[in-house]
């Protein structure tokens, strides 16, 4: 109980003193949060303005640790991003990047599916001027489609497709030469039309598929471009008035207890 009694005449002395200090030093009490105030107003009303807007591509050309790898490399990287002028670089003031995938199911022919990987990059851009937005766009999507490991997985993949339409393509002309020789009364017993224009269809639908491939891998797609959705990245001037006020208490404060210590520390030295 003794203790309790203690601590609570130690709080209310120290409130007290607290008090004394603040009506000894009311006009700096007051001075300093709002000097804090007005200074964080005048830096808000100086600064550049900040906008910020997102882009979304997609491919699954790249790994979604090649993604991260590729991310990281940007990230780390003294120039921000490569090929921009230098008016574009200094109006950029940051980007940032999140990597995500999903598993898509991909119908090949009749029930036959497969499944991939797409990686969807967002790239969120900071600027200080928003008419650089279509240029950084652009710039991005090129590099994009220019580094290495989609480089590199986009030839294998030509590669694969161009063959295999080649054989597709060879496939189908041997069947539409059975099928002209089935016509006659000769072949019409040994071959089921119908079963071999269902086969010539299956070539087609394959060989259309691969065709829309090479077309998918031609880039990396663009799912949602700068600019449609953009807002202002700076603090609203209320909350920067607001942290004016807080920081210049926090230096009261600051200002309060160096004082307090250093009479504390004369009194040990007398």
């Amino acid at each position: 109980m003794d203790k309790n009694l203690s601590d609570e005449i130690d709080l209310m002395e120290l409130l007290a003193k607290a008090y004394r200090s603040i009506k000894r030093h009311l006009a700096l009490f007051i001075a300093l949060p709002l000097a804090g105030a007005a200074i964080a107003l005048l830096i808000s009303f100086n600064a550049q303005d900040k906008y910020s807007s997102s882009m979304m591509v997609s491919t699954d050309l790249i790994s979604k640790n090649e993604a991260e790898f590729i991310v990281k490399e940007l990230e780390a990287a003294d120039s921000i991003m490569p090929g921009l002028t230098m008016e574009e670089a200094r109006r950029l003031i940051n980007l940032k990047f999140t990597v995500d995938s999903k598993i898509e199911r991909i119908p090949v022919r009749n029930e036959v599916v497969i499944d991939r990987e797409v990686i969807f990059l967002k790239i969120t851009a900071e600027v200080t001027d928003p008419s650089i937005f279509p240029s950084l766009e652009k710039k991005l999507m090129r590099y994009m489609n220019s580094i290495d490991p989609v480089v590199q997985n986009r030839k294998r993949q030509e590669l694969l497709h161009h063959k295999m339409i080649a054989k597709l393509d060879s496939e189908i002309v041997t069947l539409d030469g059975i099928r002209r020789q089935s016509d006659s009364r000769a072949m019409a017993g040994y071959i089921n039309p119908a079963s071999l224009f269902s086969k010539t269809v299956e070539l087609y639908e394959d060989r259309t598929q691969r065709e829309l491939r090479l077309q998918d891998i031609a880039n990396v797609h663009l799912t949602k471009g700068f600019g449609s959705l953009m807002k202002d990245s700076r603090l609203p001037r209320t909350i920067t008035c607001i942290m004016g006020i807080i920081g210049g208490f926090f230096l009261f404060v600051f200002i309060m207890f160096v004082q307090y210590f250093n009479k504390y520390n004369r009194s040990l030295n007398e």
